[in-house]
């Protein structure tokens, strides 16, 4: 069975109403001082090939899933010289009822080596609530004990995240230092992701000072980025979206600048349809509200299939307004940012009548 739910990602940014997720740009065009920051894909993606505009490979991330939902993610570089893909970076995920567990490890002498290891904890909105990262202590083969650095999250009433903080640990005094670098989320009067302002905090006036912005058009599917010159925000790039009839990207076009002739790389998606691997039909899915109607939150229970899934909140106009990554069996969503009237819960052909009370 085929996925038929439409959703747009706009640069690779998954609904933050789940998580607060950003663009990966293969060539560095990103905004001044802003580090790589890659996307988790949803269960479909098999792979990410990068290609440079004279249509040359140079970078591949291959996904691997289990029934929690991405697994492992393998990131290699093509070598020109050897004519084949090389191991790079490999990550393994593992899903606990609080906490994703994510463990990195690098390619070295024809072996993985473990070199650091995030754990993201979320609420029971599964929205992320703060991550701690180790370093891998060479010396004695274990994780550190002290962590390296926090990155931490903040949402509004709607429960989409604002504001994202990071900080590093201080071995010397045992103490967290002040955050030092932060990104800022503003969002369109339809609720949609506008803009990502990343800033860094200058030591000497204590101040923020703007690095580098993203700017989204949810229509033309582009992600704008923008550096800071002279007190005015200057074009540094874009990144054009192409997507399928579900809504799933199959190609990122990315620009030195909106110029068309000035396109630098693109990105080629290949999906699998998960569920039909499993020869499933709408008979065999089923989905469960309560309480319906709703007034604050309600709990979605759904087959064991469907984890690791989509399912798409959908209101009276057939506009997407929270897209969930199922987690567990029983899901838990906020509602409390929802106007009054009737929504549709949907995951492929099946859908959900779902009523929304106003308070």
């Amino acid at each position: 069975m085929k996925s038929k739910i439409i959703f747009l990602y706009i640069a690779m940014t998954m609904s933050v109403c789940v998580a607060a997720q950003s663009v990966r740009n293969p060539l560095n065009r990103m905004p001044a001082d802003m580090s790589v920051r890659k996307s988790r894909p949803s269960g479909r993606l098999l792979e990410m090939i990068f290609y440079r505009s004279d249509g040359s490979p140079f970078d591949k991330s291959s996904f691997i899933y289990d029934a929690n939902g991405l697994k492992v993610e393998i990131i290699q570089h093509w070598s020109s010289s050897e004519n084949m893909w090389q191991n790079v970076q490999k990550e393994v995920c593992l899903y606990l009822a609080d906490r994703v567990i994510a463990e990195t490890s690098v390619w070295n002498f024809s072996k993985w080596e473990n070199s650091s290891k995030t754990e993201t904890f979320h609420d029971s909105y599964q929205r992320k609530t703060h991550s701690l990262s180790y370093l891998r202590n060479k010396e004695n083969d274990a994780w550190n004990i002290n962590p390296s650095s926090k990155i931490e999250w903040e949402y509004d009433v709607n429960g989409r995240v604002v504001e994202y903080r990071k900080q590093f640990y201080n071995n010397t005094t045992n103490t967290w230092e002040t955050p030092d670098v932060r990104i800022l989320y503003t969002y369109t009067d339809k609720g949609e992701l506008k803009d990502e302002l990343f800033q860094r905090k200058n030591p000497q006036t204590g101040l923020w000072d703007d690095g580098g912005k993203y700017t989204y058009n949810v229509d033309q599917k582009t992600a704008t980025s923008l550096i800071p010159v002279n007190g005015k925000w200057i074009i540094d790039g874009e990144m054009v979206n192409r997507l399928d009839i579900d809504g799933n990207i199959v190609r990122t076009d990315y620009y030195r600048n909106t110029s068309r002739e000035s396109m630098s790389a693109y990105c080629l998606y290949h999906y699998s349809d998960k569920i039909d691997a499993k020869n499933l039909s709408d008979d065999d899915i089923d989905i469960n509200v309560y309480p319906n109607p709703v007034v604050d939150a309600f709990e979605v229970s759904v087959p064991e299939t469907l984890v690791g899934e989509k399912i798409v909140l959908f209101d009276s106009f057939g506009k997407p307004v929270k897209t969930i990554i199922v987690r567990n069996r029983i899901v838990k969503i906020n509602a409390s940012g929802l106007s009054g009237g009737i929504y549709f819960l949907r995951t492929g052909n099946v859908s959900k009548k779902i009523i929304v009370r106003s308070k």
